[in-house]
Formats: C-alpha cells, structure tokens, sequence
C-alpha cells in the first residue's frame, strides 16, 4: 500500500498477531510520522543533504506479514534464507543468532543453542513484546524514524548479566523489491557486565529507486561491552537514510564502525552518549562514493558523565561526481571532569567532479578535559602515484591501492577482524567500476 495518508499509514502499521504493547507503539508512531513533514535543508542537521528527491507517495510498504517461527541456524549456514550476504556468512562462521530481513519483513530468525542456553533473549521483536516496548524511548524526531517504528520489522537482542559470547549475532536488513520502502527497527539491550558482537549488514541492488529506514538503539548496562559492525553496501538506485543511538552507563564500552559503500543517497546519523562514570566509545567510519552518490555522517560524542573518553575517526573517499558530507559534534556538558574526546575526519577526492564537506564541532561546557577535533581534505598525492608508477603499476591501480590502503587504517581497527577481508575486497570491487553490487551478491 502506498504511504500517502494516515489511514493507509496506520493500515501499514497494523499488525494483528502482534502483542499490545508493540501495537500501540506502532499506532503513536503512524499519527507521528503523518503529522511530520520531510526534513528540509534549511535545517542545520539536513542542511548538506536534500531528501526532497525521496518521494514516499510513490513507494510502497508491503502487506505485513506475521513474523516466521525461529529455526536452526544451520538454514542459514546452509544459503537456504533468503537476503543474507554469502560472503559476509562465510567469513563470520559460527554465529550466536540471525535475523533476515528483506522489504521491510522478517523472513528467516534464528539463535545457536549455546546462546539460548545462556537466556540470551534474540529474534523478531514480536517474541519479545514487553521487553521491546518497555524503553520508553521517544516514538522519533523526524519522520523517517517515526515510519522506522511504525511499520519497520523490529529485531531485538538482550544479552543476561554477566554472559558473554565470542561468536556473532548478524542482523541481515535489505531491499530487493524496486520501489518499497524497507523499514526497520532494532533495539540491542546488555546487561551488567555481558558483551557481544554483532554484525548489521544493510544492502541492496532493486531495479528502480527504493529506500531503507534502518532505525537501532543500544543501551549498554555497567560494565557491558558491545564491538558493532554496519556495512552498507547499496546500488545507486537504492537510497538509505539510518539511525544509530547508543546509550552506555557505567564502565560500559562500545566499539562501533560503519563501512559504506555506494547509494544514490546514504545517510546514517550515530550518536553515543556517555551518561555513566567510566564509560568509553570509540566510532569509526570508511566510506566510498562514486557515480552521482551522496553520503552524509553525522556523529554525536556526548560526555555527560565524568572520567568518560571518546575516539572518532571517520574516512571517505569521493569520485566522479559523488559528494559526502561529515558533521560531528564532542559535546560536554556542564560539571563534567576527566573527559578525553577525540575526533578526525579525513576525505580524499579522486576526481574534479566530486567534493566532500567536513564540519567538526566542539561544544565545551566545563573545565578539566582534554578534546580536539581535526579534518583534512585532497586529492590523491602524486607523489604516492609517481612512486608505484615508476615500479610498473598502472595510474588506475595505483590509485586504487592507495584507496584501499587510506580506508584500510579504518578497517584494520575493525571490531569485528573477521571481516576486514571481505570489507577491502568490496571497496576494491567499487573501485574498479561495480556500481550496482549490493544484497545477497555482496
């Protein structure tokens, strides 16, 4: 059904096996994402990137299905559940639990024995309505996380006190239909002293223009510790706007890095508050646009806790026309001390026709911390070039090794060593002219 009223957009959001609880939410979020209007670049938060290309009145949100019951994990070992990445799962091997998401609707779910014999809690949110609904988060602040709510095919993972599991949880949310809207909503909660890892692989290659709304919150109990993976390997007919909230107490740590690759407009807005003593993020980012493709981070560091430290560095690369827009604020709030916050963003511009934007911010509001902020952007040095060049490397795949080589300072520190193979061979692959790669080809 097409998303161009409230009856249709409450229609959307009704799921009729679902328990109350999910269902009110649902509800709330429909009227919200109805009354909200799309962001406008008049907007300091939207200002770099225009959404008014998007036209939800001509994307459709398909039937709501009910949620199919878990099975083994071997189903999706084996390739036999559908929009999940070959290559990611071969790389990843023994996994703790997965979720497939595909259009906007779980079709395959998943938990290894060894997890579930913990009480490790994962799968669709419907299975766990009381505990999904309980965060009394916001129902959104702009209408693409509001539609997120309302109509996304929610997955949730609560790891028990004190248990910890090597092996990951991958959580596959993709776009195959042209012209769907793909929600999605994933609420990750660890408690006391627990860690785990997870894997949220978001692509997609339709034929015509369609769009993901990947929507996840993260709260981190004291002591947890959480190592996060994003790869966003999209066609440039895909467009992805997404949200990442992280919330960590006491001691808690989190090590989160996004890769994306391609789409025609990418944004993902993450944001990790520091609200307990001791709490730590580090947040990393590799991006690589080419084409007409726009892709825009936007970072929040919020240290409203002492003792608390944050690292950033995020990298893009931008050619032929592409353009990309960093923006990220280390906020302090006030009676705060001992806080260490970092920041660095570097891009590099393969061609005349694109350009990259870097706006790093400080918000500073009390004394006794130790934060900086940098970014620099250039093209390739030709230096570098000239020296692979005169040992009998082409300039096309000179230039490439130094791409791969200026993301791969991020990679390399990825919290997830797995697949750091597998993430260089996909820009690689980008970067000799596969454009339109995504989805379960990744």
């Amino acid at each position: 059904m097409a998303i161009d009223s409230i009856a249709n957009l409450s229609a959307a959001a009704t799921r009729a096996w679902e328990p109350p609880e999910l269902s009110q939410a649902r509800s709330e979020a429909a009227l919200k994402g109805a009354e909200l209007a799309l962001p406008s670049d008049e907007e300091e938060d939207w200002r770099y990137t225009d959404v008014s290309r998007i036209d939800l009145g001509e994307l459709q949100i398909p039937e709501p299905t009910e949620d199919p019951e878990p099975v083994e994990m071997d189903q999706f070992s084996a390739g036999r559940i559908s929009g999940v990445c070959p290559v990611a799962l071969e790389a990843l091997g023994e996994m703790s639990g997965a979720i497939s998401v595909v259009d906007g609707m779980t079709v395959g779910q998943a938990i290894a024995a060894d997890a579930a014999g913990l009480g490790v809690e994962f799968g669709a949110s419907s299975r766990f309505a009381t505990e999904f609904a309980s965060w009394n988060e916001p129902v959104a602040d702009d209408k693409f996380s509001a539609l997120a709510v309302a109509v996304g095919a929610g997955a949730f993972l609560r790891m028990p006190q004190g248990k910890a599991l090597r092996e990951p949880f991958a959580i596959w949310q993709n776009s195959h239909t042209p012209g769907v809207l793909g929600a999605s909503h994933t609420r990750i909660r660890l408690e006391q002293a627990s860690s785990a890892r997870v894997l949220m692989h978001q692509a997609g290659s339709p034929d015509g223009r369609s769009l993901l709304i990947p929507k996840t919150e993260v709260s981190l109990g004291p002591g947890a510790t959480l190592d996060l993976v994003i790869v966003q390997e999209l066609s440039n007919s895909l467009d992805q706007i997404g949200s990442v909230d992280v919330r960590l107490e006491r001691d808690a740590q989190i090590k989160i890095m996004t890769v994306t690759v391609g789409g025609g407009l990418s944004r993902l807005r993450a944001q990790c508050h520091l609200n307990g003593e001791g709490a730590g993020s580090v947040m990393l980012g590799a991006s690589l646009g080419r084409g007409s493709s726009h892709i825009d981070h936007r970072t929040l560091q919020e240290h409203a806790a002492s003792n608390t430290s944050s690292d950033l560095l995020y990298k893009t690369v931008v050619d032929d026309e592409a353009s990309s827009v960093y923006s990220g604020l280390i906020r302090v709030e006030k009676n705060v001390r001992k806080v260490a916050g970092y920041q660095v963003n570097r891009n590099l511009i393969l061609s005349e026709g694109a350009s990259a934007e870097s706006v790093p911010n400080l918000e500073i509001l009390a004394n006794d911390v130790k934060c900086s902020h940098a970014s620099a952007t250039g093209p390739v040095d030709e230096e570098q070039l000239y020296y692979l060049q005169s040992r009998g490397i082409s300039r096309d795949v000179a230039e490439r090794l130094i791409v791969v080589g200026f993301l791969g300072q991020v990679l390399g520190r990825s919290p997830i060593p797995e697949l750091v193979p597998v993430l260089r061979e996909l820009i690689s692959d980008r970067l000799a002219g596969d454009d339109n790669a995504g989805g379960e080809n990744g």
